[in-house]
């Protein structure tokens, strides 16, 4: 519990005074904290002022008895009565069960009590966000957000800058739950961040915040600070608002590069008919501005651009092979199957064989020729393409691989011969690890759902200090 964490201005010792001084606080408390000298010293009360009058909750029913808030408050301190006396106080519309619920702020029950108790809540939960501890403050900070009230705006925008993430996540969580354009108004100013996690959360929030950020985010995306115009242009895109299709489109000209690739991925997230538009860019002069074009693309017109691409390096190389997965024109099957045979870095060469193994029944034939070359590395490639198609001629062709006990082909079509669960093709899959295994084979030989594999992948990943786990997302 957060007990003793509150700034009670009374003499305190022991968890019963803090229950008694609680029930004696009453409203004053609220009218006295901010008259507190600027030292941080607090003012203690001459003695106690009077209890205010006892409201019944506007739900409650016309008969219902009056709640002893004094007696409920004692009865905090047994554990047989907790939960009913936090039930209870939380229906009481009463303020000094506010002072005394907040010190128990992490019981399961507290948050949604001080959530029924309303405005009493936020003078002593305003107290706990400068507490030196991280999970009160995150506590403090989710109950606020349960309140309807004016204030809890203000209360809750400094500590999206809190150090503790935990605690401006959940700022930032409580906030865009309010809805407001003017938590809207206040963050935009911080999308200027060069930290991408800090300004991502803000983007996170203005797209909880919704439909109501919509009109000060357009105003943002002709703000002069290009970081501004990228966050508010992503924020957008996320809100999914038709009105900012046509101001987006604008940015695809904005003199700042960074601006026109965050424009790009932005429509990419949209209905907006952009083919002609990403045609256009996608030889742009700069190398971010084509990389976000290429992943964005779906045009076939590209696809001469694109197959220029995938012989390159590096993150253009790989988009534009995906790209040509994406497109499926088959055109581009070729260029695909000689770079894949070319190309010596090994993720290039799967990201080849998933692109081609997108192509489905078009791209078999070329696919199973390749099956027949002399090269081990060339028939794991294509076994690894032709395990991805879910096609009869495909199955067949790996099939082959079982009466030739071709183990390359073997390890390339893992993602096939795992599913047939056949003593032999275990056999022969136990083989291939042995001689052509790396930890992604493995990986999937541990998830064949198949005990003889599992324990030959696990046993081959001990021998060589390789840690290999379950649910694998990585595709082959």
């Amino acid at each position: 519990m957060v007990f003793a964490k509150m700034k009670i201005p009374i003499p305190m010792s022991g968890l019963a005074t803090i229950l008694l001084a609680a029930s004696l606080i009453g409203v004053a408390a609220c009218s006295k904290s901010d008259e507190q000298s600027a030292g941080g010293t607090e003012r203690a009360f001459e003695k106690p002022p009077p209890a205010p009058p006892i409201v019944l909750p506007r739900d409650a029913a016309p008969d219902a008895a009056p709640v002893d808030v004094e007696a409920e408050i004692a009865k905090l301190l047994d554990p047989k009565t907790q939960r009913s006396a936090i039930e209870r106080l939380g229906s009481s519309n009463d303020p000094r069960a506010a002072f005394a619920l907040v010190p128990m702020l992490d019981h399961d029950h507290v948050p949604d009590a001080l959530r029924r108790l309303g405005k009493h809540s936020i003078e002593p939960l305003k107290q706990l966000l400068n507490d030196t501890d991280a999970k009160t403050r995150k506590l403090a900070v989710m109950t606020l957000g349960y309140l309807d009230d004016p204030v809890i705006i203000d209360l809750l925008l400094p500590l999206l800058r809190d150090k503790d993430s935990g605690v401006s996540s959940m700022a930032g969580v409580s906030l865009g739950a309010k809805q407001d354009v003017r938590v809207a108004r206040a963050v935009i100013p911080m999308l200027a961040d060069d930290d991408f996690g800090k300004q991502f959360g803000i983007v996170l929030l203005l797209e909880a915040t919704g439909s109501v950020a919509v009109e000060p985010l357009l105003e943002a995306m002709q703000d002069a600070d290009a970081r501004i115009r990228i966050g508010a242009t992503h924020a957008l895109a996320r809100i999914k608002d038709p009105r900012a299709f046509d101001p987006m489109m604008k940015l695809l000209a904005d003199k700042e590069p960074r601006v026109r690739a965050a424009a790009v991925t932005a429509l990419s997230q949209t209905t907006v008919d952009t083919r002609d538009a990403f045609l256009a860019m996608l030889e742009d002069a700069d190398p971010n501005v084509r990389l976000a074009v290429v992943a964005a693309i779906k045009d076939p017109r590209a696809v001469p651009v694109l197959v220029k691409y995938a012989v390159g390096d590096g993150n253009l190389q790989r988009y534009a092979i995906e790209a040509l997965g994406r497109i499926r024109d088959p055109s581009a099957i070729d260029p695909l199957v000689r770079q894949m045979q070319t190309e010596r870095d090994q993720y290039v060469r799967e990201v080849i064989s998933n692109a081609l193994a997108a192509y489905g029944e078009p791209a078999i034939d070329v696919l199973v020729q390749v099956l027949g070359n002399t090269k081990a590395t060339q028939r794991r490639d294509a076994a690894r393409a032709l395990a991805g198609i879910d096609h009869e001629r495909a199955r067949e062709a790996l099939k082959a691989a079982i009466e030739t006990k071709d183990l390359a082909t073997i390890a390339g079509g893992v993602r096939h011969y795992c599913k047939l669960r056949q003593p032999e093709t275990n056999a022969l899959l136990i083989a291939a690890l042995d001689k052509f295994g790396d930890v992604e084979l493995a990986h999937y030989m541990l998830n064949c759902n198949n005990s003889d594999t599992d324990a030959a992948a696990r046993a081959w990943a001990k021998k060589r200090g390789h840690k290999i786990e379950m649910h694998m997302t990585r595709g082959r």
